[in-house]
């Protein structure tokens, strides 16, 4: 019986032996030194959109993308989705050498997210991803129990989505995570049905994303919350109730400090959860 993968810690080779339909199965995972992408995407040569979106839920590093349908509002997406608590893009390379295969199945995931516990639970009893970012609730009693999941992004037409050997080379890398504790997730069209729904909170949370908050304004908005969830407009009232109150709301809700509900167009009457000690990106 072959024994569980430990997680790889930074710029650590990981290997093991697996067993999968009867094949001995060797599996290796490459990360970055620094923690950052292992791979930028961007050459200079590409003939389609490429581009850096940098996160606060990646430390501030510049995250590489390649789809302007596909990764980039992924990582927006990312960015605004309360359940998230961290992510990296490119985070590492799997290679998986099968016995008898002369070369190694090598695999670049698009994303690895940190994540709030019940929403991987979600995730894996089939709630669709951007239903399941617009229903997250903060819940105290769980605050600190997390999830790690390997997220592989793609467009609805991408070609892949119908080839049995690029699916089965992802069955193997879901077989791999899954051995070490992790959640393998396909995400198949973050724009598709569904994110008109919260494309308006995304987009002004990300717009404001990296604005700088004091302390003080930390207590302040945190204090406006301290008997349970408020308006959208007390919180503002809280942080000065000028033009820039909804810029700091934003970027305490991208830090995980707040919870500002993302089910529709940000508003005055929009409700803001308190996280209580749930943290996340600094």
């Amino acid at each position: 019986m072959p024994k569980s993968i430990k997680p790889p810690r930074r710029g650590e080779l990981l290997s093991d032996q697996l067993l999968l339909e009867d094949h001995q199965i060797f599996a290796r995972i490459f990360v970055a030194e620094d923690g950052g992408p292992i791979r930028t995407l961007i050459t200079g040569r590409e003939h389609h959109a490429t581009g850096r979106f940098v996160s606060v839920k990646a430390g501030h590093r510049a995250l590489p993308w390649e789809s302007l349908r596909g990764e980039l509002p992924a990582l927006e997406l990312m960015e605004a989705a309360p359940p998230v608590h961290r992510m990296m893009a490119q985070p590492h390379r799997l290679e998986m050498i099968i016995e008898g295969v002369p070369a190694p199945l090598v695999f670049f995931p698009d994303l690895r997210l940190t994540v709030d516990a019940r929403f991987a639970s979600a995730l894996a009893g089939g709630v669709p991803f951007l239903l399941a970012c617009a229903e997250w609730r903060p819940d105290a009693s769980t605050a600190g129990d997390t999830r790690e999941l390997i997220v592989e992004v793609k467009t609805a037409n991408d070609p892949r989505n119908a080839d049995p050997v690029y699916q089965s080379k992802l069955a193997l890398a879901e077989e791999v995570y899954g051995r070490i504790g992790w959640q393998f997730f396909q995400f198949v069209d973050p724009t598709g049905l569904g994110y008109s729904r919260i494309a308006h909170a995304v987009r002004e949370i990300v717009l404001d994303h990296d604005v700088i908050v004091s302390p003080h304004e930390v207590h302040l908005a945190q204090k406006a919350l301290s008997d349970g969830p408020v308006t959208l407009d007390a919180v503002l009232d809280a942080l000065g109730g000028n033009a820039a109150a909804i810029q700091k709301a934003c970027a305490l809700h991208v830090r995980r400090l707040l919870c500002i509900d993302i089910a529709g167009r940000l508003a005055p009457e929009s409700m803001v959860f308190p996280m209580g000690s749930i943290g996340g990106a600094a």
